[in-house]
């Protein structure tokens, strides 16, 4: 095992395998977090949305009341016939009951339409990061084969090896009792 690890070329292997894995480790990182930066601009952007529809719909709100609220006024000033001022009346309640339903229909449809980006932007980062980490099992299996057929030991050889040599000076502390 000593004369592998003293072969440069052996070494020189070691150490791109190394400097690759690394690589890899970063540019996964910084994918990473590519992605959640974007699922970050995403979520503030529909965030913005919401609350610029609501926002609309409370200036609309505020608008129609002040309209309503000068008609009224306007119509106070005039002298009507208490039936034809019934009828306007009514069909001013109605035109703001409709008015009001139709807002709160465009605020509902911006929150679905929120909530399909949001579950979109989730829906990309899950894949992202299952991608990145089946990348890595390649890699990881990839390194490990390579290491195999030059004769260097894996990690988990090692891990395994290290497990049986515990093992072993526990069955031999239990002879010694």
């Amino acid at each position: 095992m000593a004369r592998l690890t003293q072969n440069p070329y052996v070494q020189q292997a070691e150490d791109l395998v190394n400097e690759a894995i690394s690589n890899l480790q970063s540019n996964a990182k910084t994918a990473s977090q590519t992605a959640l930066d974007a699922t970050e601009a995403v979520r503030k952007t529909t965030v913005d949305m919401l609350h610029a529809g609501v926002g609309a719909y409370l200036t609309l709100v505020e608008e129609a009341s002040q309209t309503y609220s000068g008609f009224v006024a306007r119509g106070e000033q005039v002298e009507w016939p208490q039936q034809l001022m019934e009828r306007q009346r009514a069909f001013v309640q109605q035109q703001l009951s409709v008015f009001e339903k139709q807002t709160e229909e465009v605020v509902e449809a911006a929150k679905a339409q929120t909530a399909e980006v949001e579950a979109k932007a989730e829906e990309g980062v899950k894949l992202f990061e299952k991608t990145a980490k089946d990348m890595q099992v390649q890699v990881e299996k990839a390194v490990a084969e390579a290491l195999h057929r030059i004769g260097m030991p894996t990690r988990q050889d090692v891990q395994n090896l290290q497990a049986t040599v515990a093992k072993l000076n526990k069955q031999v502390d239990e002879l010694r009792k």
